[in-house]
């Protein structure tokens, strides 16, 4: 079930409704939230906002690996390294050099949003493929920093989550829920990434994070677009 949300910001909530007017109340509602602070109680409104904002904030990304950060996945089964992939190989795996351009840029703008908090961390889901493989490719294509620099962020087959939850991407609730307790986070705080219908309409049902589809075979431009203009906004949508 959903996580309880911290009873400072329900008591928060409560104040407020006592204190501001009903339009204000129907425009927090909304999550017209920035609207809300331009009428009455301005001051009260703008903290309990602030605090609402920082606690729903999207702090961890699973990004799958097959198609949607990689576009020809095939170039990585049965492989633990990428040493016999050529630099060109590799990059059109990734659909050239200017998707792997855009995606730097896109997760870059998504860490330099979260200025005076916690920079978002990103995981990457890859429950068919080797972890160091998939740490490989993104080290070369200059990837790997929003992935700490760690394989143990990379969630290949041989990591311990896969192999405690089973690689069936269908499984993969049960990674959300592992990282949910791990790292104390809310549901809301969590942000999935794929190309799947099935699981992201069953994450979706079940209400254990925040869900994006990528359509195509990849995310592209305007799919780092629209999920920035999403979850990572300054303002909601």
């Amino acid at each position: 079930s959903k996580s309880k949300q911290p009873r400072s910001h329900t008591t928060s909530l409560m104040e407020l409704a006592r204190t501001v007017s009903p339009r204000t109340l129907k425009l927090v509602s909304q999550k017209k939230l920035d609207a809300a602070c331009l009428y009455n109680d301005g001051v009260k409104v703008a903290h309990v906002l602030k605090t609402h904002r920082e606690e729903q904030r999207v702090r961890l990304v699973l990004i799958g690996f097959e198609d949607v950060l990689c576009t020809f996945s095939g170039q990585f089964n049965n492989v633990t390294n990428t040493s016999a992939i050529t630099d060109k190989k590799l990059k059109m795996a990734f659909g050239g050099d200017q998707r792997c351009e855009y995606l730097i840029k896109s997760f870059t703008a998504i860490q330099q949003q979260q200025q005076n908090t916690p920079r978002t961390h990103f995981v990457c889901v890859a429950p068919q493929f080797h972890s160091t493989a998939v740490f490989d490719a993104l080290s070369r294509l200059k990837m790997s920093h929003f992935f700490n620099d760690s394989k143990s962020n990379i969630l290949g087959y041989d990591h311990m989550l896969i192999k405690q939850c089973g690689d069936d991407s269908g499984k993969i609730y049960l990674v959300i829920l592992k990282l949910l307790h791990a790292f104390k986070l809310l549901h809301e705080n969590v942000l999935y990434i794929g190309h799947d219908p099935s699981v992201c309409g069953h994450l979706r049902n079940i209400s254990i994070c925040n869900t994006y589809l990528v359509k195509t075979n990849g995310m592209t431009f305007e799919d780092t677009q629209r999920i920035q203009r999403a979850f990572f906004s300054e303002t909601y949508p």
